[in-house]
């Protein structure tokens, strides 16, 4: 089935579900470690649309992976068990297990990232400490010359 067919199969799901109000609830089963998933049918659909979303979405060039669809907020999910867990974003990978390169090039890329706000935090918190001298420099000149 061909990318075309399924975002008319999107638009036509998504059509048919604009007057409802969407439920779902993620239950944990207690004999083995797996979720439940119960729904009414708009919470369906619209995670039918969701799901062939992240299908017809592209993988991106530098990886194996797509970027994340996002579930939508009108998806309303009760959340049962001890966990707080919600389903929030869905992605399409073609390679499985996925290559170790692309591992270790995300763990780059997220490194850097983290090193980028880390510095980025040390360089407010710098100013924040400079402005705070200085006023307090200014006041204790204002003090004693008095």
């Amino acid at each position: 089935m061909d990318d075309d067919r399924i975002r008319q199969i999107i638009e036509a799901l998504e059509t048919s579900t604009e007057s409802g109000n969407g439920k779902s609830r993620l239950a944990p089963c207690k004999p083995a470690n797996i979720v439940f998933l119960t729904a009414n049918r708009t919470g369906l659909l619209r995670l039918a649309c969701t799901l062939l979303h992240a299908a017809v979405e592209p993988i991106l060039s530098d990886d194996c992976r797509s970027r994340p669809v996002e579930v939508t907020d009108d998806f309303e999910q009760i959340r049962e068990g001890p966990s707080d867990q919600s389903l929030k974003f869905v992605q399409r990978m073609e390679t499985w297990p996925e290559p170790v390169e692309a591992i270790k090039k995300r763990s780059r890329k997220n490194w850097r990232r983290d090193r980028v706000a880390l510095f980025g935090c040390g360089l407010v918190a710098f100013v924040l400490v400079f402005i705070f001298i200085s006023g307090v420099i200014a006041i204790w000149t204002v003090a004693v010359g008095r």
